[in-house]
């Protein structure tokens, strides 16, 4: 359980330039948590920069590919002995604030702040809204699964206090929230996705470390339980929340880290329930939860590498490209973040928000709808204080806009909304929207 978690944690947190050599066996054991100092609060002093890719680098992300070619796969990635001078610890999870817009005008903020509190705050027609407090039974830990099946609807999950999963909904333009306990013991936070407006596919880690699963319909409500995908009694176990995207409008891809070689597993199931991959090893070396999206009919994983740089692979039908470092990447310092945006001028931009050692980044890739590519990138800075990594969000006003989200110094939620006009980048000012609790 995550509580139970904290006691496995080797002192590490005073240590950032362990090497991967000297970490535990079992990786795993390293909790989901935001190291901090004294006071219990991390303190970070970042700045932000952006990224453009320019040129079309022929369907791979700049930079200069590392690792090595393993065998029985159709792939290369940073392996575990590149020669990588700075091997730092596995990155643990931070908690951040998730966001979603159910339509024009309208977007959602959810989080949980350190006494259990979930919270939530909207944004209507560029008006921030007061604060709700949905539950205070929440694990502080926990960061909240938030998705709009339709408008004027939310569906959140999120682990309580209890390690038992928690089932937070809204119907209908209000802020009356329900609350619903759905069980289980969760290793990690955990993540939903919407195929259809009438079911919901939620995943998370056991105890075990396996990837679990239940499913809601409107005709049916939710499985009897949890189960563990697969039946999956293999030697396999998972570390971080894993990342579910929606494929088409028939399938969903769900992946998760592998806790000794930091690989990417990939499972991919459809609206009747049945998964036609299962567990696919797709290679890399990530020390963070991935990042992922589908684009064009390719599908696009971004990470933290084990040299704290951030990686890319895309797919290629059914088969998946070398994986990459991106190119003048900065050293991160957690997970990242993207999105895809289309500007005024029908342009499609890949946007990759990162946490860096000192500074917060975000990449800016020009996606080609012809090649399926990315081109290079530029890193722009975008200044600001923050505890945890940026989280993004497109909605549309209805010209779209992608919106910043993160935490400050103080635990106050800051937002900045980005447009791209004419082909010209216009980035607001941060805005601290102060938060639920003072």
């Amino acid at each position: 359980m995550i509580e139970e978690a904290k006691n496995l944690k080797p002192d590490i947190d005073n240590h950032p330039e362990v090497a991967y050599s000297d970490l535990p066996e079992v990786c795993h054991d390293l909790p989901e948590v935001v190291p901090s100092d004294d006071s219990g609060l991390e303190v970070a002093h970042p700045r932000v920069a952006i990224i453009t890719i320019a040129g079309v680098m022929g369907g791979a992300i700049g930079g200069t590919r590392k690792g090595h070619l393993r065998h029985g796969t159709n792939h290369s990635s940073p392996g575990l002995s590149d020669g990588v001078e700075n091997n730092s610890a596995i990155q643990k999870g931070y908690v951040y604030p998730t966001a979603v817009s159910w339509g024009p005008g309208r977007l959602d903020v959810v989080g949980v702040y350190d006494q259990g509190l979930l919270w939530h705050k909207a944004l209507v027609n560029e008006t921030w809204l007061g604060w709700d407090i949905i539950s205070r039974n929440i694990h502080p830990q926990s960061n909240v699964a938030v998705i709009s099946r339709n408008p004027n609807t939310l569906d959140m999950l999120a682990v309580g206090a209890d390690n038992a999963a928690y089932w937070d909904w809204v119907r209908g333009n209000t802020t009356t929230f329900s609350v619903e306990k759905q069980f289980g013991i969760h290793n990690s936070s955990i993540e939903s996705v919407s195929l259809t407006a009438d079911r919901m596919d939620s995943f998370s880690l056991n105890q075990a470390g396996k990837l679990q699963q239940r499913r809601w319909s409107e005709t049916s409500n939710w499985d009897a339980d949890w189960h563990v995908v697969g039946n999956d009694d293999g030697s396999a176990e998972f570390l971080f929340t894993p990342t579910a995207i929606q494929v088409s409008v028939e399938s969903g891809g769900i992946f998760l880290v592998e806790a000794m070689k930091l690989e990417v597993y990939q499972s991919t199931w459809s609206t009747n329930g049945s998964f036609s991959v299962m567990f696919r090893n797709i290679g890399g070396s990530c020390t963070s939860r991935p990042s992922i999206l589908s684009w064009a009919g390719e599908t696009i994983i971004f990470c933290r590498g084990k040299d704290t740089k951030l990686w890319s692979v895309m797919s290629s039908g059914a088969d998946w490209k070398p994986w990459e470092q991106v190119a003048s990447s900065p050293t991160m310092r957690a997970e990242p973040h993207a999105v895809v945006f289309t500007d005024d001028q029908g342009a499609e931009h890949l946007f990759v928000f990162v946490q860096t050692e000192n500074s917060y980044a975000l990449g800016r890739y020009v996606l080609h709808q012809s090649t399926s590519s990315i081109g290079s990138p530029e890193w722009r800075d975008m200044a600001g204080t923050f505890t945890g990594p940026p989280r993004a969000v497109v909605m549309n006003l209805p010209s779209p806009r992608v919106y910043v989200l993160g935490y400050n110094g103080f635990r106050n939620l800051v937002v900045r909304h980005i447009d791209i006009i004419n082909g010209t980048f216009y980035p607001s000012v941060w805005q601290d929207l102060g938060n639920a609790v003072t």
